[in-house]
């Protein structure tokens, strides 16, 4: 019984897949790459820290946009997007 235990521990572990790093460097400058569909709508063609790096780009060029929404696009694989959408208003920056 202790083998068959340790048979399935054993298949249960080899089976596991070690998390994906994001080897992004946060902070670092990032090559945007979006589509802007217009009425405050943009697509980012980015994922993990560079979706952040490009996000944070974007802000800072363009300090009167307030995010309101983000949401993945689903075109992977069950938990894996490759990119997000993002909603943006006008806000008073005086």
């Amino acid at each position: 019984m202790r083998k068959l235990a340790l048979l399935a521990l054993a298949t249960f572990l080899a089976g596991c897949v070690p998390a994906e790093s994001d080897t992004s460097a946060v902070g670092q400058p990032s090559t945007m790459v979006f589509v802007d569909h217009g009425n405050g709508l943009l697509y980012f063609n980015h994922t993990g820290g560079d979706f952040g790096n490009a996000l944070s780009t974007y802000l800072s060029q363009h300090p009167a946009q307030q995010v309101t929404a983000i949401a993945g696009d689903g075109q992977g694989v069950y938990g894996k997007d490759r990119g997000y959408f993002v909603t943006f208003l006008e806000r008073d920056v005086s």
